[in-house]
């Protein structure tokens, strides 16, 4: 039986702390992009905090699955390990 290959999501992430900003995990700030995004601004995740940085990711993850078109069946096997 074939089943289509997993989705893959490429992004960029962007990790920085702001200057005078605490040396925690909460003074760390993210942005996450898609990277095959034509219009950047309206489809970046931006997080503040490392534990925000999660929350983030799945939301950014969540929104590309939804919007994502249903992928065709493309005769490839996929056998697990």
């Amino acid at each position: 039986m074939s089943q289509p290959l997993r989705p893959v999501k490429t992004f960029v992430l962007r990790l920085w702390r702001e200057p005078g900003d605490s040396e925690t995990e909460d003074g760390w700030r993210g942005l996450i992009r898609p990277l095959d995004s034509k219009n950047h601004r309206s489809s970046e995740i931006s997080c503040r905090g490392l534990e925000d940085l999660i929350v983030a990711l799945r939301q950014f993850l969540t929104a590309e699955m939804q919007s994502a078109p249903t992928a065709p069946e493309t005769g490839v096997e996929h056998f697990q390990r």
